[in-house]
């Protein structure tokens, strides 16, 4: 990956149990910290970190 950053196509919506679902709007901007085999560790303004799939590029996300 040659870009630090991303740029989302579509919302995420990311939920875990007992938790309150945290919404990432589409056109939210994400700092890519590492690239695993199957997805990229991310990371917000907020330094809040998650994994998204390569699969899902240009489709739920774009390089920018």
């Amino acid at each position: 990956m040659e870009n630090n950053i991303i740029e989302l196509l579509k919302p995420v919506t990311l939920r875990k149990e007992n938790c309150s679902p945290l919404i990432f709007e589409k056109g939210t901007v994400l700092k890519v910290i590492m690239q695993a085999p199957g997805g990229l560790l991310v990371r917000d303004d907020e330094n809040f970190n998650f994994l998204i799939s390569l699969k899902d590029k240009n489709t739920l996300w774009r390089e920018i």
